[in-house]
């Protein structure tokens, strides 16, 4: 057979067999719900997501570490019975530049542990409305940046930072 008909067949089966989309820079995209992030690296959202009141997050972060480019879109799930965005162990975790609504609460991050606690979480650029309880709630970050974040009409706190009783561990962050 000819070098023509087997690039064309490689060319075919290349095309044909399902491989990790990657988008620019080397970000994974995300664009449905629910997404669970179990590798560490780069995401970028690509299209507003509707988790359409289901009962998971509409992002689900189990690995670290890993930066998140809401890149301008909403997150939504209306009467959701967890967080828009949750991260149990994963850190260091960035999460910057879109909207976030409904849901039990915005953003939670947690170790998972009360003896644990995570390092370096920064939340830029995010916009958290409408939610049934909180809107930022960070628990064991020993070192946490939030600038320019906006949360409105969340249904008891906005933002909260909170540690383990009698753990000595020091809380460090910034809130710009």
């Amino acid at each position: 057979m000819s070098r023509t008909f087997w690039r064309t067949a490689v060319l075919v089966l290349i095309g044909v067999v399902a491989l990790p989309a990657i988008a620019g820079e080397g970000r994974t995209p995300i664009y449905q719900y629910p997404t669970v992030i179990s590798a560490p690296g780069k995401y970028i959202v690509t299209r507003n997501i509707d988790g359409m009141g289901g009962p998971a997050p509409v992002i689900d972060v189990q690995a670290s570490p890993v930066d998140i480019d809401l890149n301008g879109f909403t997150l939504i799930n209306w009467g959701g019975g967890a967080p828009i965005i949750n991260s149990f162990g994963g850190v260091p975790l960035t999460i910057r530049n879109g909207t976030l609504m409904g849901g039990a609460g915005g953003i939670y991050v947690s170790t998972g542990a009360d003896d644990i606690p995570m390092h370096k979480v920064i939340i830029e650029d995010v916009n958290v409305m409408n939610t049934q309880g909180f809107g930022i709630h960070l628990y064991l970050i020993s070192d946490f940046a939030l600038r320019r974040n906006n949360v409105a009409f969340s249904g008891n706190v906005a933002i909260m930072i909170d540690g383990a009783v009698g753990l000595n561990y020091p809380i460090m962050g910034t809130i710009e």
